[in-house]
């Protein structure tokens, strides 16, 4: 009778089976045991197993007893009565290979197994389309249910993925047997991958089992997780689009969302997905043809917003009151965006591509955008030439089918001043078009009334310019530069990235009850003249002003101004884009070393109360913009500013007022 004794020494594979709730376990063979049991008082806390071996009836073999250096940091120490052999696992392979004849098998008794079977699939019982079990797959499942998968099992590739088990799949299999048979080579070899398969790199983002909250699911994704289950339920995973044997359909749309999330090359997105850059390329590519065919065929393009929704649905009281539309008229507000890309190849590429204007190569789709902020059409993509400018690409869509026929004759286009050219053509085709005012050439300020007219037009713009930021900073692919493979699919990229913001993302504006209000102050205003300038030009003030009274701004120089809240400074401008502007001025004029000093002045040869300031100009550095404000210390609230003006284009307005007596204002009346 040979005695051998193996045991485990080294740090992973010490704890393989207690990990697993395994600290004593039976090993029977055939015509022997293996038994083991804890010895408590060796200092390594090893397994010590007693194996009985015997004879089998036809021959039989020794131990090779030749001692060999641990390699692997596994010691398997096999002992010969009184002598002891230490070899590390392969070498226990080999040797049991050697030392035991071709009928010697272990049985490995409290060990679940699945059955043996290989003419179906262990997951549907299918007989089609099978493959053999990857090993990966079979260390998942002892890994995380300790059931043993026999060499040569077979599954069906869809329950694959990465060479590993789908949830569904890992959730349905069940042990049908206990006991595993192995060969002494199979054992040494079955250690030897547990203890490798332990320390194997697993992909950070596994949707096997989703433990992703949805704050993590906004960061990485754009989406909530609910929005994420809801895109692929209802549009990938119906679709014609299969899994593959490196990802699924979820880890697709996953890889494609965080691209364009987080400007991620494909390297690093396979980094994540243990995946090669070719899958995570064609993953993309996949993606977002079948959410072309899909999701951007339902919420983007005309054909996805019928007229009648549009107006029900998408108009804004503010909008049509202060523009003076009826409720039947439809306004689109249309604007270009730019999209850089890296310098083709192609010379005639280049010439289309580059923008003398931005001095860039760039892409320039043109947005349709609805009052609330929908994104009703993304045309393009265009080029950046001097041939290609909003006025020309404008002219183009008028010609091309889809916008004619969605429009009507009464209906309204808001545009800026990038449109001048083609305001002709549009309004000779029956629409009416909304344009901030153009200065003449040697006009240096707009009249009041212009001012006014301005400001009506900018007041509701600015949703398609909320809109353009919005997809650049939720979707940072698109607000750095684009690498130049991508080129031929930016365009079916952003379409998908508009589809999704208009499915998911929350209207940029809504209906709220001080709508009416505004448009009622708007529409109250917008006739006033300014009596202030008028009273300015007239004394002559400005050439009065002594150098030598001008003090740096605080509010300590005018302890008699009005002092008023956010809330009246946000009803004197009309909203709060002034007030964010004014901010980044008084934020640069309290710096230590800012360059937008605000100097005031109060008058006190003029009747009633004055103040004069000089800001200066956030775009030249020689320009200071002079302003002046009449206030009446005696009247409390916005009624106490009896007058305003400012020297910069729009300063004479009547309608809110600009950013520079915005700014003046927050220095002087809140104390900053």
């Amino acid at each position: 009778m040979i005695e051998n004794n193996v045991e485990l020494l080294a740090g992973d594979s010490q704890s393989v089976f207690s990990d697993l709730g395994m600290d004593d376990f039976e090993l029977d063979y055939t015509i022997g045991n293996i038994y083991a049991e804890e010895n408590s008082q060796d200092s390594t806390r090893a397994n010590e197993l007693e194996v009985l071996n015997r004879q089998s009836m036809r021959t039989s073999d020794t131990v090779n007893e030749t001692p060999s250096r641990v390699s692997c940091g596994v010691q398997v120490t096999f002992s010969n009565e009184r002598q002891e052999v230490t070899m590390s696992c392969s070498e226990a392979s080999n040797s049991c290979s050697q030392t035991s004849n071709a009928s010697t098998v272990y049985l490995l008794k409290n060990i679940q197994r699945v059955g043996v079977s290989e003419n179906k699939c262990m997951i549907c019982k299918s007989s089609e389309g099978r493959c053999r079990v990857p090993r990966k797959a079979m260390w998942q499942v002892w890994s995380e249910k300790q059931i043993v998968i026999p060499n040569g099992k077979r599954t069906c590739n869809s329950h694959l993925i990465n060479s590993r088990f789908t949830k569904e799949a890992l959730d349905s299999i069940i042990a049908s047997k206990e006991g595993v048979e192995m060969t002494g080579t199979e054992l040494g070899q079955w250690i030897l991958e547990v203890t490798t398969s332990s320390k194997s790199s697993k992909p950070m983002f596994q949707f096997i089992d989703d433990s992703m909250d949805s704050k993590t699911y906004k960061s990485l994704f754009g989406l909530m997780k609910d929005q994420f289950n809801d895109l692929y339920q209802k549009y990938i995973e119906p679709t014609v689009m299969r899994d593959t044997k490196c990802r699924n359909k979820r880890e697709a749309l996953a890889m494609f969302l965080i691209m364009i999330r987080k400007n991620m090359d494909q390297e690093t997105i396979g980094f994540l997905f243990h995946c090669s850059q070719s899958v995570v390329s064609d993953s993309i590519t996949a993606v977002s043809d079948t959410l072309i065919k899909s999701l951007v065929v339902e919420h983007l393009g005309y054909q996805a917003m019928p007229r009648q929704t549009a107006i029900r649905e998408h108009n804004r009281t503010i909008l049509h009151k202060i523009l003076g539309l009826e409720a039947d008229q439809l306004a689109i507000i249309a604007d270009g965006t730019y999209l850089y890309v890296e310098q083709p190849l192609d010379l005639q590429h280049q010439r289309l591509l580059y923008s003398g204007h931005k001095n860039r190569n760039l892409i320039k789709p043109m947005m349709l955008v609805l009052p609330s902020g929908y994104i009703l059409e993304c045309a393009g993509p265009y080029g950046a030439n001097g041939t290609n400018n909003d006025s020309t690409i404008m002219q183009l869509l008028m010609l091309e089918p889809g916008l004619p026929e969605y429009v009507q004759p009464r209906d309204h286009f808001v545009i800026d001043r990038g449109f001048q050219n083609i305001c002709g053509e549009i309004e000779h085709a029956g629409y009416g078009v909304f344009m901030p005012q153009l200065l003449k050439k040697d006009q240096c300020q707009f009249t009041v009334n212009q001012a006014n007219q301005t400001r009506k037009v900018t007041k509701n713009r600015w949703v398609v310019e909320s809109a353009n930021g919005r997809m650049k900073n939720v979707w940072k692919f698109f607000k750095h530069m684009i690498e130049g493979s991508y080129t031929p699919s930016v365009m079916k990229f952003f379409r998908v990235a508009c589809a999704i913001s208009n499915r998911y993302f929350v209207q940029l504006q809504q209906e709220k009850p001080i709508h009416d209000v505004i448009a009622r102050k708007v529409l109250e205003r917008q006739h006033r003249d300014n009596e202030l300038q008028k009273k300015i030009d007239r004394m002559n003030i400005q050439g009065r002003l002594l150098v030598s009274n001008w003090q740096k701004g605080t509010s300590e120089i005018v302890e008699d101004f009005p002092r008023l809240s956010m809330a009246e400074l946000e009803d004197l401008t009309l909203g709060d884009y002034q007030l964010k502007k004014g901010l980044r001025y008084v934020h640069q004029h309290l710096s230590t070393n800012g360059s937008f000093d605000i100097y005031l002045y109060k008058h006190s040869d003029f009747e009633g109360h004055l103040i004069s300031a000089k800001i200066q100009s956030r775009y030249r550095s020689n320009v200071k913009h002079l302003l002046w404000i009449q206030y009446d210390p005696a009247i409390e609230g916005t009624d106490s500013i009896l007058g305003r003006y400012c020297r910069c284009p729009v300063g004479s307005r009547t309608v809110g007022m600009c950013s520079h007596l915005a700014a003046v204002s927050l220095v002087i009346t809140t104390g900053i």
